[in-house]
């Protein structure tokens, strides 16, 4: 898979994989408009940089001039006599994983598994990395330089017969064979399951199977049990079970040592209480460990629910938002009669939804601090973006002010949900106090969502580099100065601190970063530079399913691979480090 599919997934490597091959075939990297930065480099942090159109003025301060009370746009091209770069520089994705993802890999190395590097990355007996290939600012090269002295990783050139790498192959591969677990939340795609959690307690028999163990005998396992309670699926350390029974024949095992003393093809019973209240929907996770190294692991997911035995059933009040002109509008959940009739034949909640316009929230409910705090979830749309117009304030507004959005991000801040549904985001990023300027053909743009890009960009995870951060963070980066780890250690360690990312010089080793933060897509890139590598908006009708969790199987399965409404290529790149959760 590519790096950009890579880095959204959430598997545990260690369980899922048994070898993993870091590739150099770049086909898929040499196109126009990919934002490369040279025509060698497979790994890079940063893409390359092109001009981009007026359409995507406005994130930086130099993207203005002043002219005593007027504020207009200043020219794309020229430069920026402070700071020294280039207004209306953008600069592609890059081809890199993230910090999370290069730990992930350390960690799959330590489990003893093979690691196979594909042609010239690593030098002669993996003493070197070719920084050609693979830029030192990339989390790529991280993992390469913290594991080319492991004996399990391999450069794929220097493998021998005399080497045998199927030894790797065949390590301890532990696996949980469940003879009972509890009942299955999973629905289908006809609709959902009836089984239902029974009793107070949540019960696991099951045996550990690993036929690679060359000594059975002698190996010893330890077992944790997770619920994601936020049923986000990544079952962190905080939803760990502590108070977990452990029993063999009825006889309860106690831990040594802090952790258990499993074996092999043996029947154990994992319970834990679960209090009655307790009737959402409950993800768990079993997971299986090798006391001699921990890398080496399994585990089992599974999904079970409690019913509501009381007369008050469970009730989710959802606000939809909808474009002022219905016609507009192309999913209504309030009067869609196959949305009601799926969810009708869902007896573990009531979804009562409202439906109310931009306009109607704007004019009529927004003076009401409190409106939506009678809600639990939020969604706005659908509609194309043009349904919503560039309509800001007056007695029937079209767009969220800056206000509303302001709102709608507090609510999120509670914990509660909320869904922007397809094109509440955009590169209308242009201050809209500023005349309008640019050039016959292209000028800059002052369109729908301008203070959901503002407002909400940061928390819906599409701020890569912090360009729309609170100010401490943003206010640096709009000035679009290259930063030096040691010549600017103050803005450095503000933006190293507060961003989930930051925009790595290529080859630095990660010392000194670019201008260029606006943050935009390839895709969104491809069509507004001044070259145009595409002339027209990329477009899909398939959405495949890179991760398994709450959302695909409860309380209908989704299948793996769906058709949907003609879609264009994200315009916001996703920030995936921690901040930006």
């Amino acid at each position: 898979m590519t790096t950009s599919e890579f880095v959204g997934h959430i598997d545990d490597l260690n369980t899922k994989y048994d070898m993993i091959y870091l590739g150099d075939d770049d086909k898929d990297l040499d196109y126009d408009g990919n934002f490369r930065p040279d025509d060698k480099v497979l790994y890079y942090h940063v893409g390359g940089n092109r001009l981009a159109r007026y359409e995507l003025q406005g994130l930086m301060n130099h993207d203005y001039v002043t002219n005593g009370s007027q504020k207009k746009a200043a020219t794309v091209g020229e430069t920026d006599s402070t700071t020294g770069t280039t207004i209306g520089s953008v600069r592609g994705s890059g081809n890199d994983i993230t910090k999370e993802i290069k730990n992930k890999l350390v960690n799959f190395a330590k489990s003893g598994y093979p690691v196979v590097v594909a042609g010239n990355i690593y030098g002669e007996n993996k003493k070197t990395i070719s920084t050609t290939l693979v830029d030192n600012s990339s989390y790529i090269y991280d993992f390469l330089n913290e594991v080319k002295g492991f004996d399990n990783v391999y450069k794929e050139g220097e493998i021998t017969a005399d080497e045998d790498i199927n030894f790797c192959a065949e390590l301890p591969k532990p696996k949980i064979e469940l003879s009972s677990y509890p009942p299955s939340a999973i629905g289908t795609g006809d609709g959902p399951s009836n089984e239902f959690l029974t009793g107070e307690n949540m019960t696991f028999q099951f045996q550990i199977i690993d036929e690679a163990q060359a000594s059975p005998a002698n190996a010893e396992y330890n077992c944790e049990l997770y619920i994601d309670l936020n049923c986000d699926g990544n079952f962190s350390k905080s939803e760990k079970l502590d108070d977990i029974a452990v029993m063999q024949n009825g006889n309860v095992i106690k831990k040594e040592n802090g952790i258990y003393q499993l074996s092999l093809n043996t029947t154990y019973t994992v319970s834990r209480k679960i209090p009655q209240e307790y009737i959402k929907l409950m993800p768990w996770k079993l997971v299986v460990t090798n006391n001699n190294n921990s890398e080496i692991r399994t585990s089992e997911i599974g999904y079970t629910k409690r019913q509501n035995t009381t007369s008050t059933q469970n009730t989710i009040n959802v606000l939809q938002i909808i474009p002022n002109n219905s016609a507009e509008c192309t999913w209504n959940l309030a009067t869609d009669t196959t949305f009601q009739n799926l969810f009708d034949n869902v007896k573990d909640f009531n979804v009562k939804i409202s439906t109310i316009t931009v306009g109607q929230y704007e004019t009529q409910y927004s003076a009401n601090a409190t409106y939506l705090n009678q809600y639990n979830m939020l969604i706005i749309g659908f509609c194309d973006g043009a349904g919503y117009g560039s309509s800001y304030g007056g007695n029937n507004p079209t767009n969220f002010s800056e206000n509303d959005a302001q709102r709608i991000l507090e609510f999120a801040n509670t914990g509660k949900s909320v869904i922007l549904a397809h094109d509440n985001t955009s590169s209308s990023v242009y201050d809209r106090t500023a005349q309008n300027g640019g050039i016959s053909g292209d000028s800059t743009w002052k369109g729908w969502a301008y203070f959901f890009n503002q407002t909400l960009r940061r928390a819906s995870g599409m701020d890569r580099y912090g360009i729309t951060a609170p100010q401490s963070t943003s206010d640096i980066l709009k000035q679009a100065k290259e930063l030096d780890t040691n010549a600017q250690s103050t803005d450095w360690n503000a933006i190293s601190k507060n961003s989930s990312d930051m925009a790595y010089y290529l080859n630095k080793n990660k010392e000194k970063t670019y201008s260029e933060t606006q943050g935009f897509t390839n895709g969104k890139l491809r069509i507004a530079n001044t070259t145009r590598e595409t002339g027209s908006t990329e477009v899909t009708t398939t959405a495949s399913q890179v991760n398994e969790g709450a959302i695909t199987e409860y309380p209908y399965k989704i299948d793996k691979k769906i058709t949907v409404a003609p879609h264009t290529f994200p315009i916001l790149s996703i920030g995936i480090g921690r901040k930006c959760r």
